[in-house]
Order: C-alpha cells, then structure tokens, then sequence
C-alpha cells in the first residue's frame, strides 16, 4: 500500500496532467465552422415541442421533407439546457468537465492493466491525440461511455464475472447512449466479440458463460431500439461512412489529410503504432484474443477516418499499458511505487510536454495564446447585423455555416444548406451546390430557381468551388457587400 506522501504525490500528478488536458480543450467556439449552434437549435426546438426536427430536415428549404435521423438529439437537449442556464462559458467548462470525465476513466483502465507511473506517461501522449478532437460535440458522451464499458469490461475479465449491477448500468447507459450518440454501436460490437472470443477461446474468461455474455448483448440491441427512429436509428451507425457527394474532413484517412492539407498527425500516430507493434510483438504470450482485438480494431478505425481518434485511443493505450508493465516485470523494474526518481522524471516529462506545447512546438492549434473558453469575440455580429438592418430570404448560404444561422435565425428563415450532409440527398451536392459555385452558368439558374435575396457565407470555406464563387459575385454587378468580419461575409441583391 503506497503510503500518503506517495498518495500526495499521486494526487497531485493526476491533477496536473488533468489540467493539462482540460487547458488543451480550451477551443474558441466559433459557430460558423462548428455543428455547436445546431444541437443547441435542436434541444430548443424540442423542448418547444417541435420533434419534426427529429424525422426530417427541418431546417432547410431546399429538401425540407428528406428523411433524417437525429440520433444526437439528446446531446442538443442537454446542451441547450447548459446554455440557457449559463451561456457559452458554462457549456463549454461542461464539455471540459464531461471530456475530462473520459480521459480519467481512460487513466483508470490503463492503471488497471499496469502501475501508476506507465499510466502517467501514457497519459500525457494521450491527452495530447485526444485534443484533436475537442471541438464541442455530443461525441464526447460517447467517447466517456465507451471508456466506461471497456473499463467495466476489464473488470470482468479479470473478475471472470458479471454482476447485476453492471448488467443493469450497461443498459441504463445504452438507453442514454444510444439517444446521444452514434457511437453506441461500439457497446454492442464490444460484446458481440466478447461473446465470440468466449465462444473460440477455451482458455478466455473460463468462469463467464457464453450465455449471459449472449444475453446482454441481445437486451443492448434490444434496448437500442428505444429511440425515435427505431430500427433506422439503430443501422444508422452503418451509414456514417457513405457517400454524400460531400467531402468530410473528419471521415478522412490521415495520410490523404497529410497529403491534401498537410495534418501532422500522421507521424505521431504512426511513431505511436511502430512502438505499440513492437509491444504486441513482445508480449503475444501475455495477452489474450481481446487485447489484441482492441489493439488491430483500434489502430485500423483510427487511421481510416479523423473522427476516430479517440477510439484509437481507448483502445490502444490500455494494451499499451499491459504490454509495457510486462516487459518492465521482466527486467525486475519496480514500476508499481512512484519513487523520488519516478517523481522527478513523471514530473519533468510533463512540464516539457506542457512547455512545447503551449509554445506552439508540437501543434500550433495547441498554442497558449490559440486557447480561448466561450464563443470567439464578435462572432455573432453577422447575425446581428442581418436581423437589425431586416435583411430578407431566401439565403444562400455555404456548409459550414449553416449550423450558425440555424442558431441565430431558425426557425423563422431556413438555410440553403448546412453541415449535416446525410440531411440532403448526393445528386443535391454533386449536381446543384458544387457546380452553382463553380459555374456562372448554373448559378445563374439556381438564382432564377430559388430568387435569392442574400448570400451569408463564411469567409475561411477553403474548398476550391468557394473561392471560385466568391471571387464571382465579388465581380457579379447584382450583388454587393452588406457586411464582412474575419468570420462571415453578407452580400445583398442590387435590382
């Protein structure tokens, strides 16, 4: 038992390396490049009693009967309550709070397959690949409930049990999560390979049954019918990957991110997979058929697509954990107390990683002076602007900002589009948006069509159809500038 300077000590570590991470999530909310405004819309429009927004895509004129799935819709709730009770400021420390939440239980489960030390200094590389997805999203519910069911799954293995207690949170949790989040279809792939692994493996969770692991994952699914849109919420998770004919960041791999707009995190997730390969490779006795199922599954989603970082994460770093605290039991290292010498390395690695951090060495989104709590200053002028001088609809408007002013102007004015692109149709990004932008010609017949009375973009909208457009209407005579701010761009109709 560590005795209470170690315990001090391992407070105040934990402390430390938690703050560095919530200070890595200070992110400058800007609704125009965010889905932020949207969900809070949402919750507000719920409340109100509004559940079109749940089935159809209500806040467009465009195709405003598309069939839609809102599996986040719970998430915008909560989010609206947060922010009607204290504003941006109070939701973002939420989110902090709430990501925060995660990353201790992702401690907690690395401590569990290792010793405090190893799992500080994971820690500190994972806070650093968790932050790249810190943007304000119902995601994160999900990211905390995933770290909470492989927490509990460790717990079992190593337990060669399943309590009642954990068989109810499991569905209680699913009820929320799957109402959140699409992410919930991790806890029933989860124990849909457990079950599996059980099934193959004489030697794996000997003392489990097969058919109480078979019977929670059946009453997972079941329970995961319990949203508004039932069964096409529940196979919803096997579209997330689709073809919108819009191109999305987040679904990208990270070598044609690196490629297209130079992202660094491929080496640092690669340096992170060579190192966890050669862990693997070291311990294949040690681990069993699920950590290297968490391990291959882990590095495959995360390389596939963005968004999935934080899944890498959670999957990898516990194997990590494991593989390293094997390897450091067979050269006699004493990794489970934290001596002095410890103390001073744990201590010195994280003020290092802090300093190159903050000083804009490692990621310059990471940068002291880049971090910010609550909405980016003068951010909402636009809206303001167009809602004081009686600016009129229809709007056109690009992706990206379709989310700020559903905000600002639902439900009274639709937007033309906005970033959820699984709420328009393919042919409606390939065959009208994109080429309106690229061709006079087209444009010019999607005017006719829609009588727009305002443009509303933002300004930053790199994709090369954009640029094109806005340069132009900046040389169109029908249109000219109402009001421009580093973030959005109003432009008016001339008859």
């Amino acid at each position: 038992m560590p005795d209470k300077t170690e315990k001090f000590s391992r407070s105040f570590l934990l402390v430390a390396l938690t703050l560095f991470f919530a200070t890595l999530l200070l992110l400058t909310i800007t609704l125009s490049a965010q889905d932020l405004g949207r969900h809070i819309a949402n919750g507000q429009a719920i409340l109100s009693g509004n559940f079109d927004v749940l089935y159809h895509n209500f806040y467009s004129y465009t195709l405003p009967q598309n069939n839609f799935v809102n599996h986040h819709w719970l998430g915008g709730v909560i989010f609206y309550l947060i922010h009607l009770a204290s504003g941006f400021v109070g939701l973002h420390l939420f989110h902090i709070f709430l990501y925060c939440a995660a990353f201790l239980v992702l401690f907690l489960l690395m401590k569990r397959q290792s010793s405090f030390h190893i799992s500080f200094l994971l820690g500190i590389a994972a806070s650093l690949f968790l932050a790249t997805r810190r943007e304000i999203r119902p995601e994160t519910f999900g990211h905390l409930f995933l770290a909470h069911t492989l927490l509990q799954i460790n717990i079992i293995i190593k337990s060669q049990k399943i309590t009642s207690k954990q068989f109810l949170l499991f569905l209680v949790q699913q009820l929320f999560w799957v109402n959140i989040h699409i992410s919930f279809i991790f806890s029933i792939i989860c124990f849909a390979v457990l079950f599996l692994i059980k099934v193959i493996g004489n030697k794996f969770a000997q003392k489990i049954k097969a058919s109480i692991i078979l019977k929670l994952l059946l009453l997972l699914i079941a329970i995961s019918l319990v949203n508004p849109n039932h069964f096409r919420n529940l196979l919803e998770p096997l579209m997330i990957f689709a073809d919108y004919g819009y191109p999305l960041v987040e679904n990208k791999n990270l070598l044609f991110l690196h490629r297209v707009i130079n992202n660094q995190l491929i080496y640092s997730f690669s340096a992170f997979t060579l190192i966890l390969s050669i862990l693997i490779t070291s311990n294949l006795k040690k681990l069993n058929l699920w950590d290297l199922w968490l391990a291959l599954t882990g590095v495959f989603l995360g390389f596939i697509a963005l968004r999935n970082i934080p899944i890498f994460v959670l999957f990898t770093f516990p194997v990590a954990a494991k593989c390293i605290y094997s390897l450091s039991k067979k050269v006699d290292l004493k990794t489970d107390n934290l001596s002095l010498s410890k103390l001073y390395l744990s201590l010195t690695t994280l003020v290092l990683t802090i300093t190159l951090t903050l000083s804009g060495a490692i990621s310059p989104k990471f940068q002291l002076n880049r971090l910010h709590l609550g909405l980016a200053q003068g951010e909402e002028k636009a809206a303001k602007y167009f809602k004081e001088h009686n600016l009129t609809a229809p709007i056109f408007n690009n992706y990206d900002v379709g989310s700020y002013l559903i905000f600002h102007l639902s439900p009274k004015i639709k937007v033309f589009t906005d970033n959820r692109p699984e709420a328009y149709s393919k042919s409606f990004f390939q065959n009208i948006y994109i080429p309106m932008q690229e061709s006079n010609k087209i444009w010019q017949e999607q005017l006719k069509k829609y009588d727009f009375k305002t443009i509303f973009v933002r300004r930053n909208d790199i994709t090369p159809w954009f640029m094109m457009f806005l340069k132009q209407r900046l040389n169109d005579e029908q249109w000219k500038i109402e009001y421009e701010d580093q973030f959005c761009i109003i432009m008016t109709r001339v008859y």
